[in-house]
């Protein structure tokens, strides 16, 4: 009997995307905004978050199924926007930690990946890829056989400025609010793809007013020309008065030091500190460093901003130390910021006595006490 003829991988992949758009809509929808084309630049699979790349002789080595899951495989790396995320890290570690956050979803949406893919039980699918690349001892990880994830290239191929950065996540988070729409109407939005949607909506939550309304007193509040307002006069050039708010006592700030948070995160952190300082203008900031222990304590006077931060840490994550360092030094304070990205445990029964706001970069998680807010950064 003679041997079925092989399928061409330009058809194999066509199938794929047609099976996709039937029985898989969120999936479907997402390939069909990409760019998805035959390549010879890449080995395998890859993406950059604006095409998927496929290679001719890889495709042609797995079957339809493999090539289906692999090819949603570089969907979550486009809709967990790995492509914009990377920073300064290692492409390959990068690639690694990714590939170990977004199989275990593809497995558990009932597809097929080829063999090599990698999973550890250790990240246990709540774990954010920077804290699993984080967790890697200095030396990269071996990488996956197949797939790939690339930055996305701005204009002229260049590195994306931090506009084209900003216009590129809006870009995501519009396709996939789209495609859970169409997926949702169809009754086929898988649940992880629903709290990916969800995490999104929490991020356009103007969490600023939050921040200031746990954290900026009691007393009303009145406008003043003697300072006048940085923000609005970085936006438009204008100099409007400031808020004047009455009544902001001392204030503690946790500063999460760990491996896990990105330098982009503590400038983010700096930045919106620096802004509150200005805005609310409390009578003291201690401002105290740590990552699995206190490393440094900055404190700072009424309208005093933090300046450089030298960074001494980047170990784990340990949040009791600056909650103890309060009570042993038996810091006056009135409430307490805590800026990190969620990624350690503490016991609620260690509540302390004093409200206490958790300034997350990390969506989707729960607080062991006191109130969250998320911070897209």
């Amino acid at each position: 009997m003679n041997a079925q003829p092989k399928m061409d991988a330009a058809l194999k992949v066509a199938r794929c995307i047609t099976k996709l758009a039937i029985h898989h809509p969120f999936f479907g929808a997402v390939a069909f905004r990409l760019d998805i084309k035959d390549s010879v630049d890449v080995p395998t699979m890859a993406t950059n978050g604006l095409s998927i790349m496929w290679n001719r002789e890889f495709v042609d080595s797995i079957t339809e199924a493999h090539t289906m899951g692999v090819l949603v495989h570089e969907i979550y790396h486009v809709i967990l926007k790995h492509h914009l995320r990377r920073g300064d890290r290692n492409p390959q570690g990068w690639n690694v930690a990714a590939d170990l956050c977004i199989n275990p979803m593809v497995l558990d949406g009932g597809f097929t990946l080829p063999e090599g893919a990698l999973f550890d039980a250790k990240y246990d699918g709540k774990w954010t890829t920077e804290r699993v690349y984080a967790d890697f001892p200095e030396a990269p990880p071996t990488a996956c056989a197949w797939g790939g994830v690339d930055d996305q290239p701005g204009a002229g191929g260049d590195q994306l400025s931090d506009a084209e950065r900003a216009l590129a996540e809006i870009e995501v988070d519009e396709m996939v609010q789209a495609a859970a729409d169409m997926a949702r109407k169809a009754g086929k939005l898988p649940g992880n793809i629903e709290e990916i949607v969800k995490e999104m909506a929490e991020s356009q939550i103007d969490w600023q007013d939050k921040f200031q309304r746990f954290a900026g007193g009691t007393q009303p509040e009145d406008y003043s020309r003697r300072r006048y307002s940085k923000r609005i006069y970085a936006a438009f050039g204008a100099i409007s008065p400031s808020v004047e708010k009455v009544g902001v006592g001392h204030i503690a700030v946790g500063w999460d030091i760990s491996g896990s948070v990105s330098s982009n995160e503590f400038k983010h952190f700096k930045g919106e500190l620096n802004a509150f300082i200005e805005d609310c203008q409390p009578d003291s900031v201690t401002v105290i460093f740590c990552d699995t222990a206190v490393k440094s304590v900055e404190y700072l006077t009424q309208g005093e901003l933090l300046e450089d931060v030298v960074i001494r840490g980047r170990g784990g994550t340990r949040v009791e130390p600056v909650f103890d360092y309060i009570e042993e030094q038996g810091l006056d304070i009135e409430r307490m910021v805590y800026l990190t990205d969620m990624g350690f445990y503490c016991d609620p029964k260690n509540e302390p006595h004093y409200p206490v706001m958790w300034l997350s970069t990390r969506p989707g998680q729960t607080a062991p006490f006191g109130e969250l807010c998320y911070v897209k950064v």
